[in-house]
């Protein structure tokens, strides 16, 4: 005999003191299945007791027969095969929703509130080319995935659901992530910021302690080491997202010389009186055009500079 499971996710939710005590299927208008009803069978069983999470995966499984041992402990992964992909040894797949925060920062959707279908699918594809460290894989609706290189202190993490997390700070939700994964940090943070100050919200650093240092060590102003700071910051981190996002890939020698080769060229401008040092394009023949040529240094090492 053929048999048809409907499984319909959600009908066992609690009463909503808002909707007076009712749950969201008391409340709902469901004739055809009020008729499936009275002209059926109805009956109850708990599938889920107390050795089991009652989650939609294991609620599932448990339907089906399949026993507690052989529950997979990755969901993601089975909805990855679903989309007739695999991933190696060396990856880790993770789910992601899309999810809306208020002005202070704490979750009010874990499926996208107010945003279509359409509006998910064309977010998706943004997200797609954040990062080539991270493939985005949209689903459905608010459902995607992610693709990455295996990071055992990632998969170590106990996230909690974001249907579960509602009201809570979506910063503090996400914090051990962030901590564990630089690429997940570039993936998740946010895109607002508009000065150098704002950047230290993102990723944060000791700026006080290294101004204090090369003020002692270069016998420098405030000024110059606040100046020099946030260039070698601003290179830096340049070539650590690089790195990262996997772009490209440097050895500790390159590094080392790049980063000694910067030093060396801010402490110049510096010491030439701070003058700062602007790449402007002009148009050719203009007076502004000689003027730049004119004070442009000679590389060749022929010329005598005057």
């Amino acid at each position: 005999m053929t048999c048809l499971i409907i499984l319909i996710d959600g009908l066992g939710d609690d009463p909503i003191p808002a909707w007076n005590g009712q749950t969201p299927f008391s409340r709902a208008f469901h004739p055809n299945i009020d008729r499936l009803i009275k002209e059926g069978k109805l009956s109850q069983v708990s599938i889920c007791e107390k050795d089991v999470v009652p989650e939609s995966l294991t609620c599932i499984l448990r339907l089906l027969g399949v026993p507690k041992e052989a529950f997979p402990t990755n969901r993601a992964y089975l909805e990855l095969l679903a989309q007739n992909r695999d991933v190696s040894e060396y990856e880790m797949v993770l789910r992601c929703n899309v999810v809306s925060q208020d002005s202070s920062g704490r979750l009010v959707s874990f499926n996208g509130m107010g945003l279509s279908f359409r509006e998910m699918e064309t977010m998706a594809g943004q997200f797609s080319s954040l990062t080539p460290d991270i493939e985005f894989i949209h689903l459905s609706g608010y459902r995607n995935l992610l693709v990455m290189d295996r990071n055992e202190s990632v998969l170590g993490i106990q996230t909690a659901p974001p249907h579960e997390s509602m009201g809570l700070p979506v910063e503090e939700l996400l914090a051990e992530l962030k901590s564990s994964s630089l690429a997940m940090k570039l993936f998740m943070q946010e895109t607002d910021a508009r000065s150098f100050d704002d950047a230290q919200k993102i990723i944060p650093f000791d700026k006080q302690n290294d101004i204090d240092i090369i003020m002692r060590d270069y016998n420098a102003t405030k000024e110059q080491a606040e100046h020099l700071f946030r260039q070698m910051w601003t290179f830096t981190y340049g070539m650590c997202s690089l790195a990262a996002t996997k772009v490209c890939s440097f050895t500790e020698e390159e590094i080392a010389v790049a980063l000694g080769e910067i030093f060396r060229g801010m402490i110049f401008v510096i010491k030439s009186g701070n003058n700062p040092a602007r790449l402007v394009p002009a148009e050719n023949s203009s007076k502004e055009a000689e003027n730049i040529e004119s004070h442009h240094p000679d590389l060749s090492g022929t010329k005598k500079q005057s």
